[in-house]
């Protein structure tokens, strides 16, 4: 008896892992009556690519059996990719799951699309449309998108490249890297670094065990760390911008400073290096600098130095 019931397990579990066909589906759908698309995922890698179609398409390919449930309100389009629930209690009957989605959206869409993604990443290229991405346990990267984004990521990281137009972004567990943006920036990480090369426009970053590193930035407006440093080289120090971290260096380049700025660290070292005519200090300690006529103060807590350079 014993030997029977073996031999129906091996066969189950044999046969749950031998079957490796792969299901692909295509669906499409009408935009000519909706303001907005969003598609909710899980376990999905998921790419999002212009068509010169005027539906947006659907293609699916997954070693399961999947589900697609529609629900239209309020002109919102709302897709929800569906798996089906295992009949077996165990896990190790279950299949591991391969899904890959590719989302084709009209080049003149120019409307809100919003992806949430779980245990997945999001790719997106060449698009002109505001994003809404949410992804827990998956990256975000971005090419080539014109329009505003907002992203929140979990366990992983966000990567935008070649942006025109605002940017908010969140992730925790993960780190922000952007090159070459036209628009304001507002971004924060936990366990995380800040990366951006070439932005036009305003930089608001706060970090959680993290660094920020800015290379050629328009505008700085606020930046704060709390156990990392701040490296920035920028053409502007906003006015009533303020820079701080805690247990950390901020080593600073600016060409301007506007006034009523506040430039902190808690246990690290402040070097600025600015034009001389940007500064003038009326008062100088190893801890404290201030230029009154701007009402600029540089303060070091614990710190073994601050620096002034004038180019």
């Amino acid at each position: 008896m014993k030997k029977i019931i073996l031999i129906l397990m091996l066969a189950i579990f044999g046969f749950s892992y031998s079957n490796s066909k792969n299901y692909n589906m295509t669906k499409s759908y009408n935009i000519q009556s909706i303001d907005s698309f969003s598609l909710i995922s899980k376990n999905a890698n998921i790419k999002i690519l212009p068509t010169d179609s005027k539906e947006i398409t659907l293609s699916i390919t997954s070693n399961i059996k999947l589900e697609i449930h529609r629900e239209i309100q309020d002109k919102r389009l709302e897709v929800s990719i569906l798996q089906p629930r295992s009949i077996f209690p165990f896990s190790f009957f279950s299949k591991s799951e391969d899904i890959s989605i590719v989302i084709n959206i009209p080049k003149d869409f120019k409307k809100k699309l919003s992806i949430l993604s779980r245990n997945g990443s999001i790719s997106a290229s060449d698009l002109v449309l505001d994003f809404r991405l949410t992804t827990r346990n998956g990256g975000v990267n971005l090419t080539n998108i014109r329009g505003n984004t907002h992203i929140v990521c979990k366990n992983g990281k966000i990567s935008v490249t070649n942006h025109i137009g605002n940017i908010k972004g969140i992730t925790y567990n993960g780190e922000i890297y952007i090159n070459n943006l036209n628009g304001n920036v507002e971004a924060e990480t936990h366990n995380g670094n800040i990366t951006v090369f070439d932005i036009d426009g305003f930089v608001d970053f706060n970090t959680y065990n993290g660094s920020i590193d800015l290379k050629n930035v328009s505008f700085i407006n606020k930046l704060k760390t709390n156990n990392g440093n701040i490296n920035a080289r920028a053409k502007v120090l906003s006015k009533n911008g303020n820079i701080k971290t805690s247990h950390g260096n901020i080593d600073l380049n600016i060409d301007k400073l506007e006034g009523n700025n506040e430039i902190s660290t808690s246990k690290g070292e402040i070097t600025l290096t600015t034009k001389k005519e940007e500064f003038n200090s009326e008062s100088f300690s190893e801890k404290e600098v201030e230029d009154m006529l701007k009402n600029i103060s540089i303060r070091a807590k614990q710190a073994k130095n601050i620096k002034i350079i004038q180019k």
